[in-house]
């Protein structure tokens, strides 16, 4: 006599595999971004032109082509980012004592306007911040970390980037030079 045992098996998926997939996704990621990586836009390039909405003071587009003729500061930053808000303060003193000068905060961790906008009330932010949710700024620029900050003169033209926090006094040497050559 024999038997016949059939032993249904049901075949389960390991929550380790799927670990193992996004860990793996992530590391080619990270590791080929490093090696692709050549850095922030530099000294000489022209700095791209870029269309975003503004989430404080003037609401609706800030266009960088409306701020040609004027030096500007851009700012990478993001809300989540903790060399970033330290930087923040920075550059509103530099946009209260340099009238001359546009800062312009670009804010490229994906917060919504309405976000952006009580940020920018609640740390007293008065130059202007704009929402890049689709990295339509950031990628022309090579932005891959933050803060990333640009110094560009009035012709549109690079003078100078830096990636993470920029120390005041290194800053504002930058500053005074843009102004006085």
């Amino acid at each position: 006599m024999t038997e016949n045992h059939t032993e249904s098996k049901t075949v389960q998926k390991p929550a380790f595999s799927r670990f193992a997939i996004i860990a793996g996704v992530i590391i080619l990621f990270i590791v080929g971004s490093y090696l692709l990586k050549d850095g922030p836009l530099g000294p000489g390039e022209q700095a791209p032109l870029f269309n975003l909405p503004q989430a404080n003071g003037t609401e609706g587009i800030l266009s960088m082509e409306t701020l040609k003729g004027k030096p500007v500061l851009i700012d990478f930053w993001s809300t989540t980012c903790p060399p970033c808000l330290m930087q923040i303060p920075i550059l509103q003193r530099i946009q209260n004592e340099f009238p001359g000068i546009q800062v312009v905060g670009v804010a490229v961790g994906g917060e919504s306007l309405s976000r952006l906008k009580e940020f920018s009330k609640a740390r007293s932010v008065t130059y202007p911040i704009v929402a890049d949710l689709r990295g339509v700024a950031a990628v022309p620029y090579n932005v891959t970390s933050l803060p990333t900050l640009f110094v560009v003169d009035a012709n549109g033209v690079i003078v100078q980037s830096h990636e993470g926090f920029w120390p005041e006094k290194q800053l504002l040497d930058e500053v005074r030079k843009l102004i006085n050559p």
